[in-house]
């Protein structure tokens, strides 16, 4: 799969249009990110390939819970009860 930047995209853009006519898919990047895919209108979408964007993508250290323990998305304060929440006690 053929990858362009936006300044290339604009440069050549005739000759990527042809390219999708053709079946081609191209990925457009703005600095090293995906931004967009030019394809054929109609084309069948090829298959994902696993892993093709891990060497471009970096997690966030904060989101590690390893540090320390984890907490409850919904209900972010351990001491505040939720609502919705019943009590398994009779």
């Amino acid at each position: 799969m053929p990858v362009y930047s936006t300044h290339q995209a604009k440069t050549h853009l005739s000759e990527l249009i042809r390219m999708a006519e053709r079946g081609e898919t191209i990925t457009i990047l703005r600095g090293q990110i995906p931004v967009a895919l030019l394809v054929r209108i109609g084309a069948t979408p090829q298959p994902r390939r696993s892993g093709t964007l891990a060497p471009t993508m970096r997690l966030n250290p904060t989101l590690d819970y390893r540090d320390g323990p984890r907490r409850d998305h919904r209900n972010p304060d351990p001491e505040r009860r939720d609502p919705e929440q019943r009590d398994t006690n009779p």
